[in-house]
């Protein structure tokens, strides 16, 4: 008995220092404990784990043993228990979090930005040195069906919205596949990114050299076309980044890099698929609004800027 007591008169500030720390993640979660409390939170769960399996050992059917165990159960769950989310956290990640998140990865977002404007300019050469180039890159009866070869008359309004649509439902294809497609080591994101910049490319020669109204195509393009591409070079840094988790895994095992980065990689997703939802509903309102040009490209600026500022402005996450 007297080995028991000297057992708890050791112990028993850890406990009751483990049992505050539960306290107050009741109250107030986790965000109210700095790194070192967090830390020493886990150090003390794991000593309570060591405890409990001393004392049924040694002291086999002591209310001790039950005192421990249900303390040790009350931090296991806290750590481990499935976290429900909330609108709050859903307006973090949104205000603070995915930009955080952008900048972590801007790298890998630069890169396939560079992977698919390489793409966007060599097909627009190729297709403005020789037009029949342009069958390399889109569809022949897409290229019949606008009929390219009217470079003396005005466009209808109709084309200009299919040419529009036809990128939009092609760019959010593109944004899902980016991402998805990065098992195969980053080969087919960058396949993805630089081919759909060349499929760009050449839409964007085709109608510089058949339309004299080019300014309505970019107007046509640009208000939806900021925040779609910006979601698509966002998804294929994502992409990129778990490609070279799985081709340069550093210190880790392949198979441990591959779940880390994909972990961090998948958290850009639901912003990703935001911006495709409001380049959607651009695409739908304001694209084929009967408004004027000069106003349509000036909120494809004012989109551009917003977009800028929302991913450099330095942010904290809690």
């Amino acid at each position: 008995m007297a080995r028991e007591e000297n057992y708890v008169s050791q112990y028993k500030p850890q406990w009751e220092q483990l049992e505050e720390y539960i306290k107050t993640i009741d109250k107030k979660g986790y965000s109210n404990l700095s790194a070192k409390e967090l830390k020493d939170y886990l150090n003390l769960m794991k000593r309570v784990s060591h405890h409990l399996a001393y004392s049924r050992t040694h002291f086999t059917g002591s209310p001790l043993c039950q005192y421990l165990n249900d303390l040790s159960v009350r931090a296991h769950n806290h750590l481990y228990v499935v976290k429900k989310s909330s609108f709050k956290e859903f307006r973090a990640y949104f205000t603070g979090g995915f930009a955080k998140r952008i900048q972590d990865n801007k790298n890998y977002i630069i890169a396939a930005f560079l992977i698919f404007i390489a793409g966007f300019i060599l097909s627009y050469i190729l297709v403005l040195t020789d037009i029949n180039n342009a069958q390399f890159f889109l569809p022949g009866e897409y290229i019949q069906q606008t009929d390219w070869e009217l470079s003396d008359s005005a466009w209808k309004e109709e084309q200009f919205f299919f040419l529009s649509s036809y990128v939009t439902i092609n760019n959010i294809g593109v944004a899902i596949k980016a991402f998805v497609l990065s098992i195969t080591a980053g080969v087919l994101t960058t396949y993805i990114l630089f081919v759909n910049g060349a499929l760009l490319g050449a839409l964007t020669s085709l109608v510089a050299q058949n339309s004299s109204n080019i300014l309505y195509y970019w107007a046509l393009i640009l208000p939806h076309g900021i925040i779609e591409l910006s979601a698509i070079f966002i998804s294929g840094g994502a992409g990129l980044r778990v490609g070279k988790a799985l081709l340069i895994p550093g210190q880790y095992k392949r198979k441990d890099a591959l779940i880390k980065n994909a972990k961090e990689a998948v958290m850009l997703m639901p912003g990703v698929i935001l911006m495709l939802i409001m380049a959607g509903l651009i695409e739908g309102f304001l694209t084929p609004a009967n408004i004027s040009i000069t106003f349509k490209l000036i909120f494809a600026a004012g989109t551009a800027i917003s977009m800028v500022l929302y991913m450099i402005i330095p942010r904290k996450e809690r």
